[in-house]
């Protein structure tokens, strides 16, 4: 990845404790560097339980290595302003709020006034050209509207980092292409550093800048995929020749070269 480092991890390792054996740890990640620049899009990719999601959590200051360290613009991370959009949709989304509310909850909880926080929730989806239907209760809306919601949320306060955890995971296959759809069109308007972790090599290779590929746990960089690909990107890149090579590649690396 070129360019200068806005994000820095070096030498991060994470354990656990193992639930099965007192005084014993689990190993999530071991020794991780990576370094990705400022405005970057960088998919991770890998084996489940490899430690993706751990990673996230320590890049949003919610989880704390057990040792090395992670800089964002040279400061610990929770000092810089952070959007996360988790798996779950349905959970992260508060019930008792219309659509629109739900979009406009981080300005309203930094101080804004309501009318001042709604209005820029409307302001957002417009320049995203993203209709939803704002008067309703998240719990009446489909999928793919539920997470688009939680996009918006974590977007609203135009965070310097964006960290997306497999929000298209639990789609259907319309909803997925949608939003990998808007998922671009939102990290191109808002300029974020941006790290997607997904399991779908498709959708890592359309969507970043680079593919990072994980090993099996402990997590460790087992190849790095620069995808120097014009945008917009539709599904239609992923018939090209050279992105069939790259997700060949991709796949060998995370799971050791096997071609299973």
């Amino acid at each position: 990845m070129g360019g200068v480092s806005y994000i820095e991890v070096a030498d991060l390792s994470v354990a656990y404790p193992d639930p099965s054996a007192a005084n014993r740890h689990l190993l999530a990640i071991d020794r991780l560097s990576l370094s990705i620049p400022k405005g970057a899009f960088i998919s991770i990719v890998g084996p489940n339980g490899c430690g993706k999601t751990t990673l996230l959590l320590c890049l949003a200051g919610i989880l704390k290595p057990t040792s090395g360290n992670v800089r964002i613009a040279g400061v610990a991370p929770g000092k810089t302003t952070c959007g996360y959009v988790f798996q779950n949709y349905r959970e992260s989304l508060y019930p008792w709020l219309t659509v629109l509310d739900n979009i406009a909850l981080p300005l309203w909880l930094d101080g804004f006034a309501r009318a001042k926080a709604r209005q820029a929730a409307t302001e957002l989806m417009a320049t995203l050209n993203i209709e939803l239907p704002v008067d309703r209760f998240p719990y009446t809306l489909s999928g793919g509207q539920q997470q688009l919601a939680a996009l918006l949320r974590a977007v609203i306060h135009k965070p310097a980092v964006l960290l997306l955890d497999e929000p298209l995971g639990s789609l259907d296959v319309p909803s997925r292409a949608d939003l990998c759809d808007a998922v671009q069109r939102i990290w191109q308007a808002i300029g974020a550093t941006t790290v997607l972790v997904t399991h779908d090599l498709d959708e890592a290779i359309q969507v970043a800048d680079t593919v990072v590929a994980f090993t099996p746990r402990p997590a460790r960089v087992a190849d790095t995929v620069e995808v120097p690909l014009p945008r917009p990107r539709s599904r239609d890149i992923l018939h090209d020749p050279q992105v069939v090579v790259w997700r060949d590649r991709v796949h060998r690396a995370m799971t050791g070269g096997r071609d299973s």
